[in-house]
């Protein structure tokens, strides 16, 4: 079952988003992620949050439905989006996309990403888009098949010291069983050169941002 979890925070258009989404996904937002999901009409299936950021009035409505609301105190030591995860796992999810990860303060931003991490999540398949990029959670043993036009740009960013037994195909520089150092540049800037891109490694985590279309126009 995949799961689509709202986070809070801002994004240019919220309309790119809606393609995104499927009749079959269970809708799950961080408190103020349910106003992105009113933005583009859908109904979440649960809010979780200390509820500082959603709007009172669109709290009120969903109160008013089937939508489960958990509160918690404002003083937690988990993030709004860590519950969504915990709640997602524990509610069957085997795949979490997350909507709108990227924008606002740059600690939210890494924060995100590097929760994803957790040990108790390695079973879960994630990925996050903000309707435009799109990124991959790569693990040991779970390939990530990238589905996009030629010319799009592919990113990886090693998220362990080392990533071994990397391989790419479907790219103009493909990889066979090498090592991905943190930190290098090397995987910046890939290009499609068909379809369907596919990586895997062995031991690491790699983050995979597929730039598709005109937002592929500038690289570095």
């Amino acid at each position: 079952m995949r799961h689509v979890v709202f986070v809070n925070s801002p994004t240019l258009t919220p309309s790119k988003l809606t393609h995104l989404i499927s009749s079959n996904d269970h809708v799950v937002c961080a408190d103020g992620g349910a106003n992105l999901a009113a933005k583009i009409g859908v109904k979440p299936h649960a809010v979780l949050g200390d509820m500082d950021s959603i709007s009172p009035a669109l709290l009120a409505e969903l109160e008013q439905l089937d939508t489960k609301v958990f509160r918690f105190p404002r003083d937690k030591d988990k993030t709004d989006l860590e519950l969504c995860l915990d709640y997602s796992q524990s509610a069957g999810a085997t795949s979490i996309m997350l909507l709108s990860p990227f924008g606002g303060r740059l600690d939210h931003i890494l924060g995100n990403i590097m929760l994803l991490l957790q040990p108790r999540y390695e079973n879960l398949a994630f990925s996050l888009s903000d309707g435009e990029v799109t990124a991959y959670l790569a693990r040991p043993q779970q390939a990530v098949r990238v589905s996009g036009i030629v010319g799009d740009i592919l990113s990886i960013i090693p998220l362990s010291p080392q990533c071994q037994g990397a391989s790419l195909s479907g790219t103009r520089y493909p990889l066979t069983q090498e090592t991905l150092f943190q930190g290098s540049s090397r995987t910046i800037s890939n290009v499609l050169t068909a379809e369907v891109a596919s990586f895997k490694l062995d031991c690491g985590a790699a983050l995979l941002l597929h730039v598709p279309g005109e937002s592929a126009c500038t690289s570095t």
